[in-house]
Parts: C-alpha cells; sequence; structure tokens
C-alpha cells in the first residue's frame, strides 16, 4: 500500500496529464478519449483527494462520504485510471478522432432537409417518450437524441443555425434536467457541443477558457437553484427515485447559511463517484460479500447484451439488488444508484479490479474505431458519436447499462443510416431516370 503523500502526488499528476491531453486536442477532432479520461479521473481522482486533503469528506452528506482511508481507496483506483487510460488510448486510437467536415458538407448539401428531419424526429419522441411502452422506451429514447445529432450535423456542415435548433436540443435538456435528475447528461452533452463549436469556429485560447467558466457558472447556478424550480414545475416531491438527489439539491438551495467547507462539499459531492467504490471496498474487508472471480461480470455481460426473451431473469436497468448487494447501503425499490464500472471490477477481483478497467476502456478504443472506419463510408456516423457515448463518459452509470447503450445504439444507429443511404440512393436513381425521360 502506497503513502498518502505519494498517493496524492499520484492522483493529481494523473488528473493533471488528462487535462493537459484534453486541452492539446487538434482542431479538427472530436476528443471522445480524452473526455473521458478526464471527467474519471476528476471523479475517481481529483475529488476524492480533494475530500481528504482538506477534510471535506466530514461535511458530506452521510451515504456519500469516503468510507476507508485514502492509502487504501488510491491503492486501488489510480491502477484502475491508469489502466483506463491506457486502454482507451491503446493503437494511437486518438488517430481516428479526426472530423472530415469536407465529406459531412457534401452529404448535407446533398440533403438539405435531413438536419430538420432528425429535429422533427427527435423533439415529437422527447414528448412520446412517457407516453410508451417500457419495450419500446429505448427507442424512443434514441430517437429524442435526434434533436443533438440534427443540431451537431447543421454545425459540421458549416451552414447556419436557427436559434431554435439549440432551444429544441439544450432548451428542452435544461427543462428535463431541473424536472428530474440528469447533471452529467446535461454537462457532458455541453461539452460535446463546446467541442464541435471548436471544430466549426476554431477560437482562440481567451475564448474558449471563457467558454469553459461561462458553463461552469452557468452549471453551478442551476444546480443551486434547482430544487426551487423543480418544486415549482412539478410541485410537492414524493418520488423515492429522486429522493437522494432532492436532498441534496435542498441543500444547494439554501446554502447561503453554509459554512464555506460545506458549500465546497455540495458542490463537490455529485463530482465524487469513488463514494460507490469506497463502500464497496469497506463493506468487502467487514465480510459483507465475497469475491465474485468473474461471476459479477457475467450477469453484467448478460444483462448488456442479451434480450429479455433469452434471459428473462436478467438484471433490469436502474435495479437496486446489486447496489444493495455490494455497496453496503441499502436504497429503497425505485432508487437508482450505479456501483461503477471500478467498483465492479473490485466486486470480482479485489484489488486487481484495475486489470478490468484496462478492458473497459479498451471496447471503448475498438468502438471508436469502428465508428471511424464507416465514417469513411457514412460520414454522417460523426454526428451521432455524442449520442453513442452518452453513458460511455458519465462514471455515475452502471456498466451493464453503458455496455448495452453503446453496443445498441452503435448498431441502431449504423442500421438507421443504412436504410437511409438505401432509401436516397433509391431516390437519386428515380431524380437522374425521370431527367433522362425528360431530356430524351
Amino acid at each position: 500500500m502506497i503513502s498518502s503523500g505519494i498517493d496524492s502526488a499520484f492522483a493529481v499528476g494523473v488528473t493533471i496529464y488528462t487535462i493537459l491531453d484534453l486541452a492539446a486536442y487538434k482542431e479538427n477532432e472530436l476528443p471522445v478519449i480524452q473526455y473521458m479520461s478526464f471527467v474519471f479521473t476528476i471523479n475517481f481522482l481529483f475529488v476524492p483527494f480533494i475530500l481528504y486533503r482538506f477534510g471535506i469528506n466530514d461535511y458530506i452528506p452521510g451515504i456519500y462520504q469516503l468510507r476507508i482511508d485514502q492509502a487504501s481507496l488510491f491503492s486501488y483506483l489510480i491502477p484502475c485510471m491508469l489502466a483506463l487510460i491506457v486502454g482507451l488510448n491503446l493503437f494511437k486510437a486518438k488517430q481516428y478522432q479526426i472530423v472530415n467536415i469536407a465529406s459531412i458538407k457534401n452529404v448535407i448539401d446533398l440533403n438539405p432537409g435531413l438536419p430538420r428531419n432528425l429535429m422533427i424526429i427527435g423533439v415529437l419522441a422527447y414528448f412520446a417518450h412517457n407516453f410508451v411502452p417500457s419495450s419500446l422506451e429505448y427507442i424512443f429514447f434514441l430517437l429524442a437524441n435526434f434533436r443533438f445529432v440534427s443540431l451537431f450535423l447543421l454545425l459540421l456542415s458549416l451552414k447556419r443555425v436557427p436559434a431554435g435548433y439549440y432551444l429544441l436540443s439544450y432548451g428542452l435538456l435544461i427543462v428535463q434536467m431541473v424536472t428530474t435528475s440528469m447533471f452529467n447528461d446535461f454537462l457532458n452533452l455541453l461539452f460535446f457541443l463546446l467541442f464541435i463549436l471548436n471544430i466549426r469556429y476554431k477560437p482562440s485560447w481567451p475564448i474558449k477558457i471563457g467558454a469553459v467558466i461561462a458553463i461552469l457558472v452557468l452549471v453551478n447556478t442551476i444546480q443551486s437553484i434547482k430544487f426551487l424550480l423543480r418544486e415549482q414545475i412539478t410541485g410537492a416531491i414524493s418520488n423515492d427515485f429522486l429522493a437522494l438527489s432532492n436532498s441534496l439539491d435542498q441543500a444547494e438551495a439554501i446554502n447561503a447559511d453554509l459554512s464555506f467547507d460545506e458549500k465546497l462539499a455540495s458542490n463537490l459531492v455529485r463530482l465524487n463517484e469513488a463514494w460507490v467504490t469506497s463502500s464497496s471496498i469497506n463493506f468487502y474487508e467487514n465480510n459483507g460479500y465475497e469475491l465474485q472471480n468473474g461471476n459479477h461480470l457475467l450477469v453484467l455481460l448478460e444483462s448488456a447484451l442479451l434480450p429479455r426473451f433469452l434471459a428473462p431473469d436478467k438484471v433490469s436497468s436502474g435495479d437496486s439488488k446489486l447496489f444493495n448487494t455490494y455497496s453496503g447501503h441499502h436504497v429503497d425499490k425505485g432508487t437508482s444508484i450505479a456501483l461503477g464500472a471500478p467498483t465492479d471490477g473490485f466486486i470480482d477481483w479485489g484489488y486487481f479490479g484495475w486489470i478490468f478497467m484496462f478492458f473497459y476502456g479498451l471496447i471503448f478504443n475498438l468502438c471508436l474505431r469502428f465508428i471511424y472506419n464507416r465514417a469513411k463510408v457514412f460520414p454522417l456516423l460523426i454526428g451521432f458519436i455524442p449520442i453513442i457515448f452518452y453513458y460511455a463518459v458519465r462514471p455515475d452509470c452502471e456498466t451493464q447499462t453503458t455496455l448495452a447503450n453503446i453496443f445498441k445504439t452503435t448498431l441502431c444507429v449504423y442500421g438507421f443510416l443504412l436504410l437511409y443511404n438505401r432509401w436516397h440512393s433509391i431516390k437519386i436513381g428515380k431524380k437522374l431516370i425521370l431527367k433522362k425521360v425528360l431530356n430524351s
């Protein structure tokens, strides 16, 4: 076990590396790999370092506190984050992230109505999502995200973007964040928008830094008043699913009466996913469960890859059973808290669970490589990358949900583009035939 001084230096050093790596990405690059590395290290290394180093952990609400000492936690999480970064970067993966704007522009020039049609589909699916049976929820969730793809494709094709496209995509997302608990969704999609705006406009560094600061101020402001806004919009909150989130929101809404340490704790708690890992390690070391030696991973893969008719008893997305079994905490049915990939690795192999994180990163590396290879034939695939990696860049998401989403979304989007390309080819072919007939 490494000393607290050395592990602190490693935690800060790895975080600084991911920040510099993200800052150094090329202007025509969509930095999914760098962003995922950055978000994970912030949540699992840097924020825990702050909590330990400055004694802020004592001000964190009970369930969210780090429950083991710094040396024990970092002796596991530092190898996890290093393994994840290696897996993500293997085979010179970042070279594949270059966006060919000219090819996207050519496709949109030939299909000028496509962004509008994607926006219509997305908005209709957004409002219909809550009224469809559970078997169709994923399809409508995916279709609702087409409104972001519509905006991204307009930006990448260098077309004029009406203000309504921003309103119908990010405006609705802000409403969704206020009325539900979608802080990370909003933050990640906002950063993806920044990356795409950077590809289009290539702003100077002062503008980039100013934009990031403005986003952080905006997000912090929304977080501070979200509980009060939610009460105004939805009325009294009684849904168990939102209970934990609302307790944090309420604390933030009255943080004018808090000390500096309490205010800092209320802001950092949502960027600290290491609390679940620390709770699980603490539970294990107090004989709460035995290491599963791969059986837990099989449960996750079954949930992610097999349809319900082949695995009727598989774990459902948002099921609290796994969390209650391995975290040392208990939440009621309907409350969803993810264990997270590092915790899943520990449940199977203990302190050697970092090996799982290497393959976890490698999966997304290979998926991204597949997408960019296919984008040579279907340039529009680039506009779908933010929604394909929607869950992958979220450290607070269930591993099975993340894997299921990236596989299903990639296949569905690729299938959609195949069908669209086929329909468009037939459409163009008919126009050419008609043109020949008229000219004969």
